[in-house]
């Protein structure tokens, strides 16, 4: 596996996972209709913020998008904004992998410290991150998504 700064050319495939993988992992979570809607053309994306995890046969199945902080809060930190992987991958080590990819990059952009968020009721996601040493920093926020209202809870990670 490898992890690199995605091209423009990734463009159709990061759609493809964020779509992919927001219907297997949000199933329950997020409302079945928004999700059913969702297609590959829904996502635009700046290459500079996205790193992709490719297989050795050249094929991109994780996506991590990162950057500065768009939280007023934390203005001088990273964040890690999302990091999805293709279902057929969940489990395999790749997430691990493209988690430290994204934090390597963080690094090298200058920040100490990051976050990102994650939706509290997404238990898997949450272990994961967890398990990669983040801790809940007891800040949370709701949003309205297909007239659900949806709550977030921020995780953080200071960079050894």
């Amino acid at each position: 596996m490898i992890v690199r700064p995605a091209k423009l050319e990734d463009s159709v495939t990061i759609g493809k996972i964020y779509c992919d993988s927001w219907k297997a992992a949000y199933k329950g979570i997020m409302p079945q209709d928004h999700l059913d809607a969702l297609t590959p053309d829904d996502r635009t994306i700046n290459p500079a913020n996205y790193l992709v995890l490719e297989s050795e046969e050249g094929v991109v199945f994780g996506l991590a998008n990162l950057g500065s902080s768009r939280d007023k809060e934390r203005p001088d930190w990273g964040e890690l904004r999302a990091i999805y992987l293709l279902p057929e991958y969940w489990r395999k080590g790749s997430g691990t992998a493209l988690f430290q990819g994204a934090e390597a990059e963080l690094g090298r952009r200058g920040y100490s410290r990051y976050f990102l968020w994650v939706l509290t009721e997404n238990v898997r996601a949450r272990r994961f991150y967890e398990k990669m040493g983040m801790r809940l920093s007891g800040r949370e926020q709701s949003f309205t998504l297909g007239g659900k209202e949806l709550w977030e809870c921020r995780y953080e990670k200071e960079l050894l």
